[in-house]
């Protein structure tokens, strides 16, 4: 399975992102930074991004970047502990 780094443009005036949270929160996931996840899937990135678009305007930035062992960081513990168990080794 896949880990990506799912990150957006999240004070954008006008734009309600209640559907990219909860769409992102069905996943296994981790939540790294207000506008920013990492999220545990089968699909591939093209299929989460045309999810994650619909709730979005097309103005709006969106990434989603696969990512693998072995990373660093600095952060809370439960993240490491999240990071560390579902993220694949390159």
């Amino acid at each position: 399975m896949s880990v990506y780094l799912i990150t957006y443009d999240y004070n954008r005036p006008g734009q309600d992102y209640t559907g990219v949270l909860d769409l992102l929160k069905s996943y296994p996931h981790v939540r790294l930074a207000e506008g920013a996840f990492a999220i545990e899937t089968p699909e591939a990135t093209r299929t989460v991004y045309n999810k994650i678009t619909k709730y979005l305007k097309p103005s709006t930035n969106v990434y989603i970047l696969t990512v693998t062992k072995p990373f660093y960081s600095q952060c809370v513990e439960d993240v490491k502990k999240w990071l560390g168990s579902h993220l694949p080794q390159y």
